[in-house]
């Protein structure tokens, strides 16, 4: 260095030519086709990249100054390629690629002042993370859509979309804000939401093919407020096109605010449907569980509207076929949801695993009390299900019928439902306890106690001492063959037969 600046300093001349000469040195490398843009960097002519895929990678922090220059490259290629986390691209033009800019990964990265026009695919993607800012860009005329917004908390401002293929805002993801955005033409929608909690304020759609805003079925929590949609179902003209669209039953948990239209779907007056706090309902009229799965989940729903906090309480009833404190544990509370909350909620009810042979029984539920202004829905009440797992079957048989519950060679208890039961005890000294409907019972071997609640029923004691009690009904009580050897009693018996 101190050799170069003593040859330099022989003359005026000579120090002149080592300053240009030194200038020359460090001036900044022209960005060239494939380049990965780490750093500050500028076009300074415009750039074609027939080979290369992507033809630019911006990787952020790295900007990319276009200068107002335009990139080229061939329409199965990125032409910009955006990675990392805060890249910046501006002022300058993309032309004939596939996706004419692309972010493709990371977050916070900044567009602005691009145009993106005759791509072969959409004129921008938003992907990666995230939380990027997009504004005063133009998507023309590219074969599929404008704008692709695929992930959340995305701000996109003062954007065009002009004359896409397909939709101006495709908008898949949730959380994004869209102001006083403008498409004008394009070959399907202007704005297609499908994500939830996305914002659209003041923009415009204007001569699209199809529908100007549309919320897809599902889509849910979004607020669409002073936006201005008008010549929707032209170029050329479709018939059912509307300005205002939601997919949605009644409008869903969406909300419409002071929006501007005029062939509008029928939940949109203009001025929105008012906010609803939803419906509060069981999700199925029966939820099934197997007696030794310990206890069974129930879910509620809360949908046609998410605003506002709401709860609802749950209660059993102690009306079913099975057993409170047997074969099920009484469950109360209180389900809550948050403002715009629509999830599922569930409650478990303890479900009690006995050695009883019962056949399957139900469980009673209800909702009450919504609160917050929800509504409960038609299904306010539904049944649980229990499958017992002590049942056993071999054919046996009373008077002449298949039992259809059957006890085992040891002492059993067994329940009858609120149905027409065969009940079949076999050996040991059985408790049968029948319910509603009109029974027959047997006993079978050993000393049984026999309790019938309601119904014509038909008792039959067989084999030992037994106690057989018809209740209410007209009941016909045989205390089987061995009356002169057996201790036999009958409660509650219209007829008697070898009762002593």
């Amino acid at each position: 260095m101190l050799n170069k600046l003593a040859t330099c300093m022989k003359s005026r001349f000579a120090v002149i030519l080592c300053m240009v000469a030194g200038s020359f040195s460090t001036a900044q490398a022209a960005v060239v086709c494939g380049a990965v843009i780490k750093t500050a960097e500028a076009l300074t002519a415009n750039l074609a990249c027939p080979a290369n895929n992507p033809a630019l990678t911006v990787q952020g922090p790295g900007s990319l100054n276009m200068g107002g220059n335009t990139l080229t490259c061939n329409s199965a290629a990125i032409g910009i390629k955006v990675t990392g986390s805060g890249a910046t691209v501006q002022n300058g033009t993309i032309s004939n690629c596939g996706n004419g800019l692309q972010i493709s990964s990371g977050s916070g990265h900044q567009v602005s002042d691009i145009l993106s026009q005759s791509n072969g695919g959409r004129g921008f993607v938003i992907s990666g993370t995230g939380n990027n800012t997009f504004t005063s860009n133009v998507a023309r005329q590219n074969t599929s859509h404008g704008y692709e917004v695929i992930k959340n908390n995305n701000a996109l401002t003062s954007n065009r979309a002009e004359n896409n293929g397909v939709m101006g805002f495709e908008v898949r993801g949730s959380d994004n804000t869209f102001n006083q955005n403008v498409v004008d033409l394009s070959g399907k929608d202007g704005f297609n939401i499908f994500g939830n909690n996305n914002v659209l304020t003041n923009n415009t759609s204007l001569n699209v093919r199809h529908d100007g805003i549309n919320l897809k079925l599902g889509a849910s929590s979004n607020r669409i407020e002073g936006n201005t949609v008008s010549e929707s179902g032209t170029n050329p003209p479709r018939a059912g096109a509307f300005d205002l669209k939601d997919e949605n039953s009644n409008c869903g948990s969406n909300i419409w605010t002071n929006n501007t239209g005029t062939f509008n779907q029928a939940c949109i007056d203009g001025s929105g449907p008012p906010a609803s706090p939803g419906v509060l309902q069981f999700t199925a009229a029966t939820y099934n569980v197997g007696e030794g799965n310990g206890s069974a989940s129930v879910t509620v729903s809360r949908t046609d509207g998410s605003t506002g906090p709401v709860s609802v309480a749950y209660t059993t009833a102690a009306d079913g076929s099975a057993t409170e404190g047997a074969d099920y544990t009484f469950t109360s509370g209180v389900l809550n949801w948050a403002d715009g909350d629509a999830a599922n909620k569930s409650f478990n009810l303890p479900i009690i695993d006995d050695t009883d042979v019962e056949g399957s029984e139900t469980a009673n539920l209800s909702l009450s009390n919504p609160d917050g202004g929800a509504t409960l829905g038609t299904r306010n009440t539904a049944t649980l299900s229990i499958a017992d797992n002590d049942a056993v079957s071999g054919g046996a048989s009373c008077a002449g019928r298949t039992a259809t519950i059957v006890g085992t060679s040891g002492r059993d208890t067994l329940y009858g439902t609120r149905g027409s039961d065969v009940i079949a005890g076999l050996d040991g000294n059985d408790v049968i306890r029948s319910k509603e409907g009109d029974d027959i019972v047997c006993g079978g071997g050993g000393n049984d106690q026999v309790y019938a609640i309601a119904g014509d029923d038909q008792l039959i004691g067989e084999n030992g001492d037994d106690l057989l009690d018809g209740g209410d009904g007209i009941d016909s009580c045989d205390g089987g063959s061995q009356v002169t050897t057996t201790g036999d009693r009958a409660v509650n018996c219209e007829t008697t037969v070898d009762i002593p």
